[in-house]
């Protein structure tokens, strides 16, 4: 290389504006929820670990669900039985470090099931959103647009 390429690449780099930094997200990939669930009188706490997946994990998430069906046509199911499923998956998958009886519980225990697949959401959506405070999903804009181009009625 000769010192005059060199010094054109210098002077390129200190042509090129300082980039923005990228702002954290407010919201991290990875949060801890607390849970209590009381049945037949006995409650008990843990706290569990929700990571937003990957592209691979949504994968995983989609072949557990598909897994579930045994082979049958996801169609087959009734709508409460593959939401059911669906909140199977995903929680099996975005929870982690969940203690034997909080796994046994959301097997068999519906409202734990939702209320833990709801929050993994709800997670989920503010993680994407940037949303900082629980329940501004709902009011946040999301940050995609879509418009159609040269369409006439």
């Amino acid at each position: 290389m000769s010192d005059s390429l060199m010094a054109d690449l210098r002077q390129q780099a200190a042509e090129v504006p300082e980039s923005t930094p990228i702002k954290e997200a407010l919201i991290p990939r990875k949060v801890t929820f607390k849970i209590s669930h009381t049945s037949r009188g006995q409650t008990q706490s843990a706290s569990v670990t929700s990571t937003v997946p990957d592209g691979k994990a949504r994968a995983r998430v989609e072949r557990a669900m598909a897994r579930q069906t045994a082979g049958l046509s996801w169609e087959s199911f009734p709508a409460n039985s593959r939401i059911r499923m669906a909140a199977v998956a995903l929680v099996a998958h975005q929870i982690s470090d969940v203690p034997a009886w909080l796994d046994a519980a959301l097997l068999e225990d519906d409202d734990l099931l939702f209320a833990l697949y709801e929050e993994a959401e709800d997670h989920t959506l503010r993680y994407f959103r940037g949303d900082e405070e629980e329940g501004a999903a709902e009011a946040s804009v999301h940050g995609v647009a879509v418009a159609l181009v040269d369409w006439r009625p």
